[in-house]
Parts: structure tokens; sequence; C-alpha cells
């Protein structure tokens, strides 16, 4: 995590107070109706997204990452150590997903090499994730104007939460 624009993104929120509003997970997600405004690249984050902290991709999450192929560019990004990044690609071996790592969310660099590797324009572009400060504030600084706050994947299905410092700091950007 890019500490400076992480903190530089709190100081924002605590002038701003701005408030975003949260579906209860992706498969709520009215992606037909994202498709009509022009979408064309969906960026997921990982980590209480798309599964359970540090957990694996559900057949369910799978199938909608396959669907949602057919008709958008997906791409993961998070923020993960070498490790887990090679776990991720694994998970996503057999299904049309690009997978972009960076430890620098909030700071744009990682959505920014994803556009580039799609040759997308931002606006074109929409950001899913569980966390304000890095996944929703990063997508901002990307100058992606579409963004789509879920609540996190251990809250609504169970499973592992992440630590006690993240659900902290969930807490605070909220």
């Amino acid at each position: 995590m890019d500490y400076y624009s992480y903190f530089k993104f709190l100081i924002n929120q605590i002038h701003n107070k701005t408030k975003y509003k949260k579906q209860n997970s992706i498969f709520s997600i009215n992606y037909n109706n994202l498709k009509k405004k022009g979408i064309k690249l969906i960026i997921f984050d990982m980590v209480d997204t798309l599964t359970d902290h540090k957990g694996i991709l559900s057949k369910k999450t799978k199938t909608l990452l396959k669907k949602l192929s057919n008709s958008f560019k997906i791409a993961i990004l998070s923020n993960c150590n070498y490790k887990r990044q090679n776990q991720i690609i694994k998970m996503v071996k057999n299904l049309d997903v690009y997978v972009e790592n960076t430890n620098l969310k909030p700071k744009k660099t990682g959505f920014v090499n994803i556009l580039k590797h799609f040759n997308i324009k931002k606006k074109y572009a929409v950001m899913i994730g569980d966390r304000v400060g890095s996944d929703i504030y990063g997508a901002k600084n990307a100058g992606i104007k579409k963004l789509i706050l879920v609540i996190p994947y251990s809250k609504f299905f169970g499973g592992n939460k992440a630590n006690l410092f993240y659900r902290i700091l969930r807490k605070i950007e909220n």
C-alpha cells in the first residue's frame, strides 16, 4: 500500500465526507446496465470483493467472471505479495482475466497499467471493490469515474475476515 497516497485520501475524506452507495456483492450489480452505459472494462479488487480474506474463488464467482468476459474485458487489481499473485493467476488460469499486481494502491499506477494493457479509455472502465481508501480512491486517482463499492465478501458471505487493522481502516474510511 502506498501510505502517502492513502493518508492524503483520509485527509480528503475527512474534509469532503463523501458517501458511497454500496452494493451487497458482485452478484447484485446490474452488469447489463453497465454495458448499456458503454462500459468495456471491469476492474475488480480481489480480497473481500471476489473472495474472503486470502480465500479462493468460488465456483459461483468463477462462473460470473466467465460470463462477464463474454461482454467485457476483465481485470483483477490486488495489493498482494508475489506468492498471493501467483495463487490468483492460477485461480483465473482458465478464465479470460488479466491480473495486475501492485502494492501501491491507492496510487493510480496499477489502474493506468490495466487501461494501457487493454488500450481502453478510462471513461469506459468501472472499478468494483470493497474499500473506499484503496479501491475507490485509487480508481478515482486514475480518472475512472464509474466506481462501485461492495459490502466485504466475508461480511456478506462469511469466511475469513481481514485482520483487525484493515477492518478498523474500513470503518474509518466509511
